[in-house]
């Protein structure tokens, strides 16, 4: 498949105005990464209206809109150089464009034991770029960090694996090498403020179990206060 790239410039104030009903309120959180969450809420406290998460540069990372607590319409999710990595429609369940070349980024297997399945299935998609899906898993990996295996202000590899076996059932580990051994602990994704959905594999209607792997380079860093923290000026 050929790469689709819509560049499409939009702003956080822009999506801003978008018009919501009267009763919503607009809110932000500042989510593990350091990313924006700018959402609305309606009356009855529910997601409702524009919803849009921007990265530390101030660009967009995804925006979509939600009506009663769903994702609704088309949403985009863009990579770290502004291009569309997706466009997908939450009421036909459809990717309209796809970067195929970000995709590259991740490792896709397979690993249902139907030898049929895996080799036919379709590749499992987070709904939102690589670039967000791994800056927001890597923060996640390393609140759980072993504390004896850190080493501060020095890169080190780790490798995010996502086993996807359906939409609602995904579960997420982090593996890297210390001291010349191997390591792999369970990422937890309650503090991520953020809810990744999954597009998961599949085959003749079927899901299929598959894994989505992302290696990235990362590190501790500390300003002696052992977090150095990008702030925002709202």
């Amino acid at each position: 498949m050929k790469a689709i790239f819509y560049p499409i410039l939009i702003s956080g104030a822009l999506i801003a105005s978008i018009i919501n009903p009267e009763t919503s309120v607009q809110k932000t959180k500042i989510l593990i990464d350091n990313s924006r969450l700018t959402y609305n809420i309606n009356e009855k406290n529910k997601l409702e209206g524009a919803y849009f998460v921007e990265n530390t540069d101030r660009n967009i990372w995804i925006r979509g809109s939600y009506k009663e607590e769903k994702r609704v319409g088309n949403w985009y999710a863009f990579n770290s150089n502004k291009t569309v990595f997706m466009r997908y429609n939450y009421d036909t369940k459809k990717i309209l464009a796809l970067d195929t070349i970000a995709l590259k980024k991740a490792e896709i297997t397979i690993t249902d034991k139907n030898e049929e399945y895996a080799k036919n299935a379709s590749a499992p998609l987070p709904i939102c770029s690589i670039d967000q899906y791994t800056s927001l898993l890597v923060e996640a990996a390393k609140t759980s960090f072993p504390k004896d295996n850190i080493i501060y202000n020095k890169p080190f590899s780790i490798t995010i694996n996502a086993v996807v076996k359906s939409a609602k059932n995904v579960t997420y580990t982090a593996s890297y090498a210390y001291l010349g051994r191997n390591y792999v602990f369970d990422i937890s994704t309650k503090n991520l403020d953020f809810n990744i959905d999954w597009i998961p594999s599949s085959y003749n209607g079927k899901d299929v179990e598959a894994e989505f792997k992302v290696t990235t380079s990362t590190e501790f860093s500390t300003n002696g206060t052992g977090k150095l923290r990008f702030k925002w000026n709202y």
